[in-house]
């Protein structure tokens, strides 16, 4: 599942994503995750922007990590100084990714998480 408020950003993983044979879920905003999540099914792992509108990314991965442990989370940011970067904050089923990245940096972070 991606979550991300812009567009292109968001079109781009989904794209890279499906590229790479993963099933892809997008969404704007965390209210259509509670919703996906509670009407469909939980994801793998969500790639999630640190910095959104209403309830944020860290604010969201930190509920899917209490609620469903076993979900990874790929933070996203273009904020350089994002504490999230220290692996300390992360946990063991985190990770977190600068933006802007390349492709094969994305489907590496998303391999390391995952384990594939």
């Amino acid at each position: 599942m991606v979550v991300d408020d812009e567009p292109l950003m968001t079109q781009f993983i989904v794209h890279v994503l499906a590229l790479n044979g993963y099933q892809v879920v997008s969404s704007s905003n965390t209210n259509e995750v509670f919703t996906h999540v509670h009407q469909h099914e939980v994801p793998d792992l969500v790639v999630t922007d640190v910095v959104m509108p209403g309830m944020d990314g860290r604010e969201l991965g930190h509920w899917m990590q209490a609620a469903y442990p076993k979900t990874k989370i790929l933070f996203i940011s273009g904020h350089p100084q994002d504490e999230l970067a220290d692996s300390k904050v992360l946990g063991t089923n985190a990770a977190f990714l600068q933006k802007p990245f390349l492709a094969k940096q994305l489907i590496k972070a998303i391999r390391d998480l995952l384990g594939d």
